[in-house]
């Protein structure tokens, strides 16, 4: 298995036709590498009879003793490394076709991270554009213009889209919360600002679909998913200031919003509690109210 030059992981639940989908979007190559980690769904011991195609020479499957959500699946499936490379996918969104040949010409490039641009599609029907691809787009916009690394280091929060030196990983110790919303930013941030170098790639390598059943559909429509991501995205304000990065507006603004539209007493526990851990309120509040950031 030394031959491994690509690691992908999917983290998965209950979705085994959209599993399959993205599997069979990647090659059966000796060079890769796939591993899916099962987050206890409910009929996995039937898979292997029922969609024969996911079990693949190149696909490891690993099964989670109980549900704690796709950081948690992602963890475990960072044991078993053992590509050079490390990529993440979602199992309801797939690759481009002939995205290995893109990974094959920047595979051995010195940057440990190489961030690529994404398409968006609706999940139930894929000649329909969806908007999961916008900021993306305006990321990348920004950057030919300005050339500014941190736009991606700090901004590009998801691991898909991406190929990440595995040793930056492992020496840093870097692993996704276990949160069952937002798990995966604080990962991306923490990697993409310790990478020593980053390498920006404007061709779109990975289809991220839109479902409404999904997590990133029902961003924050009950308290306790406003209150995780609320936490997750103070920590990686915190984690960017003590590294010289300054990020506006704070990313806690638009969650501090809805706080205050649902429940203003929470909303003042949450910023005494934010003022306790060095984030500048006063700055905070003044971007909340100000009309500039209101639109």
């Amino acid at each position: 298995m030394s031959n491994i030059k690509y690691s992908i992981i999917i983290p998965h639940y209950n979705t085994p036709e959209l599993l399959l989908r993205c599997v069979t979007s990647i090659p059966e190559r000796n060079d890769i590498q796939i591993i899916v980690v099962d987050d206890n769904s409910p009929d996995a011991i039937d898979y292997q009879n029922l969609f024969p195609a996911v079990f693949r020479n190149n696909v490891q499957f690993h099964f989670m003793k109980e549900s704690k959500g796709a950081g948690a699946a992602r963890n475990e499936g960072l044991k078993y490394i053992l590509g050079k490379r490390v990529l993440f996918a979602d199992a309801d969104d797939f690759y481009v076709d002939g995205f290995v040949d893109m990974l094959e010409e920047h595979y051995a490039c010195k940057e440990d991270i190489v961030y690529f641009n994404i398409r968006s599609v609706m999940s139930d029907d894929l000649t329909k554009p969806a908007y999961r691809n916008d900021a993306k787009n305006k990321l990348f916009e920004k950057y030919a213009k300005t050339k500014d690394s941190a736009l991606f280091r700090c901004n590009y929060c998801e691991p898909w889209g991406k190929m990440i030196r595995y040793r930056l990983i492992k020496d840093n110790n870097i692993r996704f919360d276990e949160t069952r919303v937002d798990n995966d930013h604080y990962f991306s941030v923490v990697s993409g600002i310790l990478a020593h170098q980053i390498r920006v790639v404007n061709k779109p390598l990975y289809v991220v679909t839109l479902r409404k059943a999904s997590l990133s559909f029902n961003y924050a429509d009950n308290m306790d998913k406003l209150l995780i991501r609320l936490g997750v995205e103070t920590r990686v304000q915190i984690f960017e200031k003590e590294h010289g990065y300054n990020v506006k507006p704070m990313p806690v603004r638009g969650l501090m919003v809805l706080l205050l539209k649902k429940k203003p007493r929470i909303f003042i526990q949450q910023l005494f509690k934010l003022k306790q851990k060095g984030i500048p309120t006063v700055k905070l509040l003044f971007q909340m109210f100000n009309p500039k950031y209101m639109k």
